[in-house]
């Protein structure tokens, strides 16, 4: 096959690998006899934010593995760390071409301006397309760590019915009287496990009680002073705190799916200002874990009580996303 370029470039952090790193292996790779794939080392991608936190570097190589080999890119491949912008692109003439997006464009715009410093030639830049999500966003790792879309660009925050309550189905009682995580007695047993720095969503008042007096204020929680049913007289624990409070309606038996953009703007919230939210819910807030599993951040850790059992701690998934999601389906 006759390639236009010998030697390619395609750098990226590639983490929670999707469909716009797809694209540009793919289109790479169509061109480029060679290409070397650079993978942005973790200091390179710093963090802002718990929601930015990326996975590790073995992660995302071998993410890019599994790709490359299923497409049979593997032996025109080189797999490379990269420190800085330029990785190895200012020592050798033997590239050609860098394929990017429009937001790296800048990035090779400076690579070419040094390379022509050091007397070398300048790359054809080759700018890739974005992927776009079934509502016309941008596919980025950065939404698909807030929760709001799968790798292939699909919305968890499209509910599988226009129905302004969903209603709980007979057929489902039991399999959500089941947990959903991992079950602690106590919320200091939780204490234990509990991720560095994680984003901490709680659902229930004596859960998100707990979780103030034993851990820390969670980033979310959703209360509706009430425990197994009963009106609790004393809510001291969650007056005069620094929180956004959203006053929410949620039939007993039920889920409001206005949930979904009220959970959005407060994950939003949080990121923009790092201010939390406490939804506090007229009717009943027991169903509402579940739409919340499926909206939450990837590493996010949901807890819940369960009835005679104790607490239900939920790390966020893609997984356990799509299991959720399944599940809210079958809601009426």
């Amino acid at each position: 096959m006759n390639y236009k370029f010998q030697h390619g470039i395609a750098a990226g952090t590639f983490d929670n690998f999707h469909m716009g790193h797809k694209m540009l292996l793919d289109i790479a790779f169509s061109q480029s006899n060679k290409v070397s794939v650079y993978i942005t080392n973790k200091k390179f991608s710093k963090s802002r934010n718990v929601i930015d936190k990326i996975e590790s570097y073995i992660t995302r190589k071998r993410n890019v593995l599994k790709f490359l080999e299923s497409k049979d890119y593997l032996k025109r491949a080189n797999i490379c760390k990269l420190f800085d912008i330029y990785g190895d692109s200012l020592g050798s003439s033997n590239f050609d071409a860098i394929f990017v997006s429009k937001n790296t464009l800048p990035n090779a715009q400076l690579i070419n301006a040094k390379r022509t410093e050091k007397g070398l030639s300048k790359l054809s830049i080759i700018v890739v397309p974005f992927a776009l999500s079934e509502n016309k966003q941008i596919i980025s790792s950065y939404l698909i760590r807030k929760g709001e879309i799968d790798g292939n660009g699909n919305s968890y925050f499209d509910l599988p019915t226009n129905q302004a309550d969903l209603k709980l189905p007979t057929s489902l009682k039991k399999v959500l009287r089941k947990p959903h995580g991992k079950v602690y007695k106590t919320i200091n047993d939780f204490k234990k496990d509990l991720p560095q720095d994680v984003f901490l969503i709680t659902v229930g008042d004596i859960v998100s009680k707990n979780a103030i007096l034993n851990i820390k204020l969670p980033e979310i929680m959703v209360i509706d002073n009430k425990t197994q049913r009963k009106i609790i007289s004393d809510q001291g624990t969650f007056t005069n705190l620094p929180l956004n409070y959203v006053k929410f309606e949620n039939k007993p038996g039920t889920i409001n799916r206005q949930i979904n953009p009220q959970f959005k703007n407060a994950v939003d919230i949080y990121y923009k200002n790092k201010q939390k939210t406490l939804f506090v819910i007229r009717g009943e807030e027991d169903l509402l874990a579940l739409p919340i599993m499926v909206f939450a951040p990837l590493n996010s850790v949901v807890l819940y009580g369960l009835y005679n059992q104790g607490i239900v701690a939920v790390l966020i998934t893609t997984s356990k996303k799509k299991q959720m999601r399944k599940l809210l389906g079958q809601f009426n």
